[in-house]
């Protein structure tokens, strides 16, 4: 009876250690993540949080709108409209609004395309006058900027673009920036997913993991003001910024920025300036009906 009762002990101590493995194994190459609260804000305008349905069932019309009118090659963009609603909960890329077919996937791309490249030259090279703008800036009166609250602090942006839509009062602010930025060739501009801002974030503050609501661009951020204990974390990889130097990542992988709040830094904010670039995959062709399809 008592090697009866150890067996079944024995049996069931391995069943469990069987389970936890398999259930440790799912989560891993499904890329899972318990207990991580995947933020949305309370903007009633946010493509990412709010306006994401609205915003497909659009596409999808003036999808159909365009092929009426055109002969070109765009299977990729009509495989991706077929499943614009498909659920990828498996996916380490998770956009909530238009995920398209067949580009490169890379958190942190380490290969992009000469227009990106040339851009991001010219930006590093005009960071003297940029800093300047931002400097002026950020004197300027409270409704020039939008203040993020978050559990642990809060972050400010300055849109010069905002999801699309040109911020006039602000670009006016800082005529030099918003031209060299308009004449960039990788610039998304035109539609709902294109944003040019400056942004701040203060010592403390956490911005909690979310996706990006596409993957047909690629976020770039300029270093302003930077600080060794603020980083970024994109699908599991940390990177903190430089003074000067640029950073593509893929926001439609899970990230994050996380400021620790260090008494070398309290008074210390991390500034940079943010905008949106056509992923390098996407031709010019595409570039033009993804605008039509998604428009500010």
């Amino acid at each position: 009876m008592i090697k009866m009762e150890i067996f079944i002990v024995f049996s069931t101590g391995i069943a469990g250690l069987v389970l936890a493995f398999a259930v440790y194994m799912y989560l891993f190459i499904f890329n899972v993540r318990p207990n991580r609260k995947i933020t949305e804000c309370d903007d009633k305008d946010c493509v990412r949080c709010k306006k994401y349905t609205e915003i497909k069932e659009k596409a999808v019309v003036l999808y159909r709108n365009y092929i009426d009118d055109c002969d070109s090659d765009l299977l990729r963009i009509q495989s991706s409209v077929t499943d614009i609603n498909k659920t990828r909960h498996n996916r380490k890329q998770c956009p909530n609004v238009f995920f398209m077919e067949s580009l490169k996937s890379q958190p942190w791309p380490s290969e992009t395309n000469s227009d990106i490249e040339q851009d991001v030259h010219t930006l590093e090279k005009n960071i003297s006058m940029i800093q300047s703008d931002f400097v002026r800036i950020m004197d300027s009166s409270e409704d020039h900027w939008l203040i993020n609250n978050t559990p642990n602090g809060f972050w400010e942006v300055f849109h010069l673009v905002n999801q699309g839509n040109v911020v006039e009062k602000n670009t006016q602010l800082v005529p030099k920036t918003y031209d060299l930025i308009k004449n960039l060739k990788s610039a998304m501009l035109n539609t709902v997913f294109g944003n040019v801002a400056f942004s701040v974030v203060y010592p403390g503050t956490t911005i909690s993991d979310h996706y990006g609501p596409t993957n047909i661009r690629l976020r770039c951020h300029l270093g302003l003001q930077t600080s060794p204990f603020c980083s970024i974390v994109v699908d599991g990889q940390k990177k903190s910024w430089r003074n000067g130097k640029v950073i593509l990542f893929d926001d439609s992988y899970l990230h994050g920025v996380e400021y620790i709040h260090d008494v070398k830094d309290e008074n210390k904010y991390r500034a940079v300036l943010m905008m949106d670039m056509w992923h390098p995959d996407i031709t010019k062709e595409e570039q033009k009906i993804l605008s039509y399809m998604f428009p500010p």
